[in-house]
C-alpha cells in the first residue's frame, strides 16, 4: 500500500507579491496635507450632526 502525498502539502514556489497587483484595492495616498488642525476635527465633528426640522401640524399630529 503506498501513500499519496495531499496538493496541500506538495512544495511549490510561492507567487510574486505583485502577481494580482491589478486586482488589488489600494487606499490613495492623501491629496492635502491639514495645516489646521483645530478646524479639520471641527469639520469632522460637524459631519455627524443631524438636524430635523418638524412643523408645529406635525408636532400637534
Amino acid at each position: 500500500m503506498s501513500q499519496v502525498t495531499p496538493p496541500s502539502l506538495i512544495w511549490s514556489p510561492a507567487m510574486p507579491h505583485k502577481a494580482n497587483a491589478a486586482c488589488r484595492h489600494h487606499i490613495p495616498r492623501a491629496k492635502r496635507i491639514v495645516t489646521n488642525w483645530s478646524e479639520y476635527e471641527a469639520a469632522l465633528r460637524q459631519r455627524g450632526n443631524l438636524t430635523a426640522w418638524f412643523s408645529d401640524e406635525a408636532i400637534k399630529g
